[in-house]
């Protein structure tokens, strides 16, 4: 299990690693759970004002989408990132799961051609959590960015049909005027997923656009979160 601490304001790199030194207990011999310590800036507290990847989108025209992970914006602020097809410009409605409660975000940019399918957007009133769901209502931080390699499992949260796995079967591939995504072996999603996050683990792998049919067969297919980075807005690890 990890536990974060928050510590005074002020502390020095040193100062924050002997501190976790101080709190980090003796393994127990024979024992199952492991204690990890984490000095964090500031620990996320459980309340609906959190945005996070994997959340719903409302759109406008009474449609749905999922969220992909949350980001740091180019201009120094804080977003999330979802697929470019979901909003193309428009300001959007984010919820947590299993709540009414929502807040407004507006589109900051994004792309639908060579270089994927993929958006972000402001955190509207909220605060942009480290945090993304990876199934209903359960969250997982975000702890590194890979790129999808053939052969590789990982897998999708989709608002409609929530957690699912797959493996990679083949990348830089175009679906419409999407290019440089990852193809899946299968499908397994359906409307209202677009946009959500593909993941192992604490890894964030892409941004769900949609499925394609290859070689006969139905297949899930989504932009490579990465594509982030190189708009200057990356994807926001802990």
């Amino acid at each position: 299990m990890t536990i974060e601490v928050q510590p005074q304001a002020g502390l020095t790199a040193a100062a924050r690693q002997h501190l976790k030194g101080d709190l980090q207990p003796a393994p127990v011999p024979g024992s199952p759970i492991q204690v990890n310590i984490t000095v964090v800036d500031q620990i996320e507290q459980a309340t609906e004002a959190y945005i996070r990847g994997g959340g719903y989108l409302d759109l406008p025209d009474d449609g749905i989408c999922t969220t992909a992970f949350t980001v740091k914006l180019r201009d120094g602020g804080y977003g999330v990132s979802t697929a470019e097809h979901c909003g193309r410009g428009r300001t959007l409605r984010y919820l947590n799961h299993g709540s009414s409660a929502y807040t407004t975000i507006k589109w900051k940019g994004g792309n639908e051609n060579i270089f994927g399918d993929f958006a972000w957007y402001t955190r509207g009133s909220y605060t942009a959590a480290r945090t993304y769901f990876w199934d209903y209502n359960k969250t997982r931080y975000v702890d590194q960015v890979k790129r999808p390699v053939k052969g590789i499992k990982i897998a999708n949260f989709g608002r409609t049909t929530g957690s699912k796995h797959a493996k990679v079967y083949k990348v830089n591939v175009c679906s419409g005027e999407a290019c440089g995504l990852t193809a899946m072996i299968k499908a397994g999603t359906r409307g209202g997923d677009s946009g959500g996050p593909w993941y192992w683990g604490g890894t964030a792998y892409g941004i769900h656009r949609g499925r394609k049919k290859m070689g006969g067969t139905w297949r899930a297919v989504f932009t490579p979160a990465l594509a982030l980075a190189q708009t200057e807005n990356p994807v926001y690890e802990r």
